[in-house]
Formats: C-alpha cells, sequence, structure tokens
C-alpha cells in the first residue's frame, strides 16, 4: 500500500493498477458468465436426461447391447442385439444363451445361495426339506459309492429289464409279461409310455376333473426327428446312447445290440402314427369325449389291455384310492393312434416291447446314476442339441430342489428379492393394457359387433396374478402343502423316485377334487409369464418382475416395452388361434360367430404364411409359421397393446420422460429397442432345429422382425421409408 506523499513513479503505478483491476473483473465477468451457461447446460441436461444411477445403469446395459453400425430400418434385431450376441457364447454346459437365460442364472445363483443356508427357528418345515433334497443331490460322493446298482431296486419292482437278463440278479420272466401291468407300474413312477394315463381338466367344462387317454412321448424331442428313420445322425446317436447305457448296466454287448435295434425300431413306428402338433393345436379336433366302458370297442387292444382293469387298477393304488366306474367320462386326445397302436404292437415280440417300455424311465434316470452314465447322456446331448459339457451339479440340484418345493423355495426367494412396489406398477401397467387391448377390439374392422361384445366380456374377465400367492407366507398351509414329500439327506436318487411317486399320486388324486381357478399354478422364481386359457388367467411370477423387463429405476418406456409388452402378449393370448376357442369362463365352447372365425382365419394366415417365409440362416431351415401362429398373433398384440398404452400413460402424466444419456434415441424408439432386446440370443444349430420342429416360439430373430415389419408405429418412429426391410408394403394383423 503506498502513502499519499509517495510519489517516485506515481502517475504510471495507478495506470498499472487500474489496468489489473480492469483485466480482472473482465476475468470475473467472463467467468460468471461461463458459470451461468454451465449451470444452464446442467439444467438442461438435468431436465431432458435422467442421470440417476439405476438410468446410468440401464442406459449402459442397452449401449453394450446395440450394433450402432446397424441401420434400424434394415435390420432392426440387427441393431438392438448385435453387440450382445458379439459378446456372449453358448455356454458349452447350453444349448443356447439368450436375455431369459441370463436373468435366469441370476435367479438361480441367488436361489443356490438360499439353499446352501443353515435352517433357522424361523424357518418353516418344507424349507429345511427343501434344502435337505438340495443337500442330497449335491452328494455325488454317496452316489458313486452306490454305484451304478442303486437302480436295482426300481428295475426289479418293474418286472426286470429284459435286457439285462444275463445278470444273475436280472428277473425279468418272458413268460409272465403283462403289457397291462407294465403300464400300470410305471405309472406309479409318473412315466407313461406307449400310451398315456391321467387326469386333465374337462376342455368343455373347466370346472371340473376328467380321465384322460393321450399317445406317448418320446425320447427325441418330436415326432420329427424320427421321420428319416435308422441312418439318421440323430437317430445313430439315439441307439449308441440306449446301447451304451444298457452295455454300463451290466448286458451283453452282442445281447444288448438286437434289443436296442428292436426297441427303436419299435419308437420310430410308435412315432410314425402319432397325431402331429400341427393336428393336435386344433383343441376342437382333439376333444373327444366317451366313457370308460365304451373304450374297448372303440380301441380294441389285441388281447395286450382290457381298458377299464388298466384304469382301474392306475386310479385305485392304495395312495390314491379312487373308484372307477364304466360310467366314468374319459378324454381321448389321440384317437387314430389308439385305432393303430395294438396292430403295431403285433409286429414285435412281448421282449421288445418291455424293453422299450423300461428304457424309457431308464433314460429319464440317467442323471441320477453316476459319473460313467451321465458322460453318456452328455454325448447324446452333444448330438442331437450341440451341448458339449454337463450343467454344474449345483445348478441341477438347485433345480431339482427348486421344482419338488417351489413355493417353499418361492417363499425365502420373495422375502428378500422381491420389491412389493413392482406388484402395484404391474397391477397398474395391466390396467392401462387391458383399455388398449378393449380399443384395438373395438376398432377392429373384421369383427362383427355381436363377437366383440363377448370378446370385450372376456378381455374384462381376465384375471391378473403378480409376483406370488400369499399362502405361501402361511406356515401351516406350506408345510401341508409339501408334507408328503420325502427328503432323505444324503440319498439323492431315493429322494427322485419317491418323489415321481408323490406327483403321481396327487395329479391322479386330484380327479374328483374342484378346481381352484384362483390358484397359482407356478412358483415365485420362475423367470417366465403365463396365460391359462382354461382359467383365464395372466400370471407373473415374482422372478420375471426384473430389467430388463421392469425396474421401477428405469423409465416407463422401458417398462411398457418389457413387461408391458409381455403383459400384452398374455392377454392376446386369450384370443389367439387356441385362446379364441375358449369363453370367458375357460369352456372350450364356440362363442365367436362363423363370420368372425372365417375373418380371424384369413388374418391369421397372413401371419402364418410371414413367418414360414423366414429363414434360419444356421441351417438354412424355414420356420414352421404354423406351428408358432400362436405366439406370433401374442407377439404382435401385445405389442401393439403395449405401445398404445405407453402413449396412453404418457398424455395422462401430460409431459414425457426425460431420456438416458448416451443414447441418441427419442424414448418412443427406445420402447422398441427395450422389446427386441429381450429376445436377444445365442444358439447351437441343433438347437435351432430344435426349436423349429418343437418349438411353439418363433426364434428370437424373428419374434423381433416380424413384429417391427408389422408395426406401423415402429416405422413411423425410425422413420423407415416404405419398401424398406423393417416396413414392407405387406403388413399382417389379427389385433
Amino acid at each position: 500500500m503506498c502513502s499519499m506523499h509517495c510519489r517516485f513513479g506515481g502517475t504510471n503505478t495507478h495506470r498499472w493498477i487500474l489496468f489489473v483491476l480492469v483485466l480482472a473483473v473482465l476475468a470475473i465477468v467472463a467467468l460468471t458468465v461461463g458459470l451461468v451457461v454451465v449451470i444452464r447446460d446442467k439444467q438442461t441436461i438435468e431436465k431432458d436426461y435422467c442421470l440417476t444411477e439405476g438410468c446410468v445403469v440401464t442406459a449402459a446395459r442397452l449401449v453394450n447391447s446395440i450394433d450402432a453400425t446397424a441401420k434400424p430400418c434394415e435390420d432392426f434385431y440387427q441393431f438392438a442385439c448385435g453387440k450382445w450376441i458379439r459378446s456372449h457364447v453358448v455356454p458349452e454346459d447350453r444349448s443356447q444363451i439368450n436375455t431369459f437365460g441370463v436373468l435366469r442364472d441370476s435367479v438361480a445363483v441367488i436361489i443356490k445361495d438360499l439353499l446352501e443356508r443353515k435352517d433357522t427357528s424361523t424357518d418353516v418345515k418344507s424349507v429345511g426339506k427343501a434344502r435337505r433334497l438340495y443337500q442330497a443331490c449335491m452328494n455325488n460322493s454317496f452316489l458313486e459309492e452306490q454305484g451304478i446298482r442303486v437302480i436295482d431296486p426300481l428295475l426289479h419292482e418293474l418286472g426286470g429289464w429284459p435286457i439285462l437278463d444275463n445278470l444273475a440278479n436280472a428277473v425279468w420272466m418272458g413268460s409272465s409279461f403283462s403289457f397291462q401291468n407294465l403300464v400300470t407300474t410305471l405309472r406309479r413312477y409318473n412315466n407313461a409310455p406307449v400310451v398315456q394315463i391321467g387326469v386333465t381338466t374337462d376342455l368343455k367344462n373347466s370346472s371340473r376333473r376328467v380321465l384322460y387317454i393321450d399317445q406317448s412321448n418320446f425320447a427325441l424331442p418330436s415326432s420329427d426327428y424320427y421321420v428319416r428313420g435308422r441312418g439318421d445322425p440323430m437317430i445313430e446317436a439315439y441307439v449308441t446312447y440306449a446301447l451304451s447305457v444298457a452295455i454300463a448296466l451290466g448286458a451283453d454287448p452282442a445281447v444288448a445290440k438286437k434289443d436296442v435295434d428292436d426297441l427303436i425300431d419299435f419308437e420310430i413306428e410308435l412315432s410314425n402314427i402319432s397325431d402331429t402338433s400341427e393336428y393336435r393345436r386344433n383343441t376342437t379336433a382333439i376333444y373327444n369325449m366317451h366313457t370308460v366302458q365304451e373304450l374297448q370297442s372303440l380301441f380294441p387292444t389285441e388281447g395286450y389291455m382290457d381298458w377299464a382293469s388298466t384304469i382301474k387298477g392306475i386310479m385305485g393304488h392304495a395312495r390314491i384310492g379312487i373308484t372307477i366306474s364304466g360310467d366314468d367320462p374319459i378324454l381321448v386326445f389321440a384317437p387314430q393312434y389308439l385305432r393303430q397302436l395294438f396292430d403295431v404292437m403285433k409286429k414285435y415280440s412281448n421282449r421288445t416291447i418291455a424293453n422299450y417300455m423300461i428304457w424309457t424311465i431308464v433314460m429319464h434316470r440317467a442323471a441320477q446314476l453316476p459319473q460313467k452314465v451321465k458322460d453318456l447322456r452328455t454325448e447324446f446331448n452333444k448330438v442331437v442339441y450341440g451341448i458339449s459339457k454337463s450343467p454344474p451339479l449345483w445348478r441341477s440340484c438347485a433345480a431339482f430342489a427348486n421344482g419338488n418345493l417351489g413355493m417353499a423355495v418361492g417363499r425365502i426367494f420373495v422375502s428378500e428379492n422381491f420389491d412389493e412396489e413392482a406388484k402395484k406398477s404391474a397391477l397398474d401397467l395391466i390396467g392401462h393394457l387391458r383399455t388398449a387391448f378393449k380399443e384395438l377390439i373395438e376398432e377392429l374392422d373384421w369383427m362383427d359387433d355381436a363377437t366383440r361384445n363377448v370378446a370385450v366380456d372376456k378381455l374384462n374377465a381376465i384375471q391378473s396374478r403378480i409376483g406370488y400367492t400369499e399362502e405361501i407366507m402361511d406356515d401351516e398351509y406350506l408345510d401341508k402343502e409339501y408334507e408328503n414329500i420325502t427328503a432323505h439327506p444324503y440319498n439323492h436318487f431315493e429322494n427322485v423316485v419317491n418323489n415321481l411317486q408323490r406327483i403321481n399320486i396327487e395329479r391322479l388324486g386330484k380327479l374328483r377334487l374342484p378346481i381352484n381357478k384362483d390358484g397359482w399354478t407356478t412358483s415365485p422364481s420362475t423367470v417366465n409369464a403365463f396365460y391359462s386359457a382354461l382359467r383365464n388367467h395372466i400370471q407373473f411370477p415374482a422372478a420375471f418382475l426384473q430389467p430388463p423387463f421392469y425396474s421401477k429405476s428405469q423409465p416407463f418406456y422401458l417398462n411398457f416395452g418389457g413387461v408391458g409388452m409381455a403383459i400384452g402378449h398374455e392377454i392376446t393370448h386369450g384370443f389367439d388361434n387356441t385362446g379364441r376357442q375358449y369363453d370367458k369362463h375357460g369352456n372350450l365352447v364356440q362363442w365367436w360367430s362363423d363370420s368372425a372365425i372365417e375373418k380371424f382365419s384369413e388374418k391369421a394366415k397372413c401371419i402364418e404364411d410371414q413367418y414360414s417365409r423366414y429363414v434360419a440362416e444356421d441351417i438354412h431351415m424355414n420356420l414352421d409359421g404354423g406351428l408358432t401362429l400362436g405366439e406370433n398373433i401374442a407377439d404382435n398384440g401385445g405389442i401393439k397393446q403395449a405401445f398404445r398404452a405407453y402413449k396412453h400413460w404418457v398424455k395422462s402424466r401430460d409431459r414425457e420422460e426425460p431420456g438416458l444419456p448416451g443414447l441418441n434415441l427419442t424414448n418412443y424408439q427406445m420402447f422398441f429397442v427395450n422389446f427386441a432386446q429381450s429376445w436377444c440370443e445365442r444358439r447351437t444349430p441343433q438347437s435351432t432345429l430344435s426349436r423349429i420342429r418343437t418349438d411353439e416360439h418363433s426364434i428370437g430373430r424373428f419374434r423381433v422382425t416380424g413384429v417391427v415389419q408389422n408395426s406401423a408405429e415402429f416405422a413411423q418412429e425410425f422413420n423407415c421409408p416404405k419398401g424398406s426391410p423393417m416396413n414392407p408394403e405387406q403388413k399382417c394383423y389379427v389385433w
């Protein structure tokens, strides 16, 4: 600081001070202006983009799946899933990996942790049983110590396996063979080769249960696998598998070769007389109601069995104890198969028939036998499914425990892993989807007013099941539900066999019991969604309500594109080619006018033909648009409902949601991206073949492509030129 009398160079110093002060002021002004701009820009960012932790994580998930080099209007599946596909490989113990699979893996890890915990004083008995089932399954050393002969008591009860008759402990006596007795005994273990006899819901009166008879299932995924007969690589892999297992159990190789060849030939002939999957999709056609006393004259058995006494033997088992009369109704699902069955059986010896029937249960139990037998199954799976390695033991054991005590496992799962807010939010979404579908029904140009009115009635009658049933929180209910389950602490094979018998008793024992349509049919830890035509309800277990399908921390345009589309999909199932045959009470009855049915069929044919034109490039095979028709109708209807519902939701809020950082996409475009990313997948060629031949769902790529090609809303949001690959001139729709 300078005093008033300090004048040496006084004038120049003042000027310098003034200059510096001016510069400082200018700097402050510039800094202030810059700060205001930054603050203003930050406010703009916060206003236009969601920067919460949930949104940032969600944005990263989307970005890490999108292939930005692909053009949405050229190949939307590649655009939405390209990077996901590049960053995932099919695990050696799987035939495929997809978004659902990744989510199921995370749920499986959670279940593993829950089952490996020690019981506490607050755990109900059924939870302890689930843990014992898991622990016994994990006790691989005990299984190896038991060895291959662990299966002998089961084989003895079944009368022995003829293929092993060279062994000292073999008991099969050809002279005393009874096809009827073997059918009855195998049914006790929930096994039904050659012919199925059981209990089901009466399709035309869904409030009661009835007996049924049906054709059997086969070892290979479908009857299509048997068409080429011997010499086909998959048939030969099956022959090798059956022969190797028989030899591992002690069969003489030369005898076993002849026996296996014969039983495979028998199975091929059975597959040849079975109804096709296309025929069986016509529910009305396969509904053939008779009485027990009528069976013998309608379907002569050539002395192999008496229908009435066989059914009475199955249902009169000591732990079932249901008396059957000749007047009892019975549904016959495959009359053509039954009319040919016994003529086919006459061509084969009793030894071959017995070998085949016992083989079906041995084959299914291979997973519970020592490692050398498991390895044989792995070799078979490598050829048929492209799976080159057995799954980790913990995964199989967790699935076994969850499969047998799903509600008990579900109780501990939801206690720690379910946000109750998700239930409320899902119910709100269902309301929006229901409203959107009602509008679509009312706007249809092909449906008459009378049918339209009953369709709306059915829509309004659909019940919703979200998360889990409250009953699982009731200790007494849960323990009673599983009181008949035996859980040996270390013998896994015994647990499997005992629970097969329990499942059979429970299913058959319900014949005379009333049907609770309000009940749940799946466990809370199931990663999937469901529609039941017989109950007319949709079901979304707790494990499904997770990202990418739903999260309270992600924008609702993603929730509508995820779980919203799934809700719309399940609702539409009530009105697809199968669901439309059932009324609002779940009964098989014609409730549409003839003209509406005819026009529906025309619309559905467009979708069937569209999907049949798609080609799976890895195996150069066309999709079966007939097999997948119901799911494709549901996909197309679901996306249309969900998009409309989201627009209504936005309008009700009177403002758009913020976008996500790092994504140069509109909210409506991200709706479609999240839908598409639900179906990102990779699979082995063998899995693709199996999917096309047997699965009612289209391959992931075409679930996406088919939907967006039919969506005018998609074309508008992505500005796709008319005639571009994702916006073709011809579009198909039903709803």
